[in-house]
């Protein structure tokens, strides 16, 4: 198992601060091998540093309505895009896992099976971006996921890939 925080632990907001970083640590969890655990309300920005608040009542109401006091809707919405590439991705589930890129502020990396190739870029702030092989690329590139809080963008070039030096959470898939 993969998880960010538990009851024995303080929130991830919490730690971070921010929800873009929170995003950028929801796209590790969600593209790195294994099989991520969610713990309950971490996905609407809950906080506390302490077992207690991993102990709080789900405000359904406000899940319902898209957002209030809380919870954080676009950190929802974060969160739904990513579990929803995973499900919908063989790579992201069971492939392997090859790294192209570990900076100071972001890393990026491949994971592949035989039918697919998803490359996960997450930088937490500005960074100076990246220049991939364009055999890498079968095809269209497809967006999997564009960070709600911001996103590397990816440029198709005849001979490579670009990707921006901007800070947040792309996943694409390549192959």
């Amino acid at each position: 198992w993969n998880m960010l925080s538990s009851h024995d632990s303080p929130r991830i907001r919490t730690v971070t601060g921010s929800a873009r970083l929170v995003e950028a640590a929801a796209a590790l969890l969600i593209g790195l091998p294994r099989t991520p655990v969610l713990f309950m309300g971490e996905e609407g920005g809950f906080t506390g540093s302490i077992g207690e608040a991993g102990r709080r009542t789900m405000p359904w109401d406000q899940v319902a309505s898209g957002g209030g006091p809380d919870w954080d809707g676009q950190a929802f919405e974060s969160w739904r895009a990513l579990i929803a590439a995973r499900q919908g991705s063989p790579a992201l589930q069971a492939g392997g896992l090859r790294w192209v890129h570990v900076g100071e502020d972001a890393v990026a990396f491949l994971r592949e099976t035989s039918q697919e190739r998803v490359l996960v870029v997450v930088a937490r702030t500005a960074w100076e971006g990246l220049r991939l092989p364009a055999w890498l690329r079968e095809g269209e590139v497809e967006v999997l996921v564009a960070g709600v809080f911001g996103a590397p963008e990816l440029t198709d070039h005849a001979d490579s890939l670009a990707i921006s030096g901007d800070p947040g959470v792309g996943v694409y898939r390549l192959a």
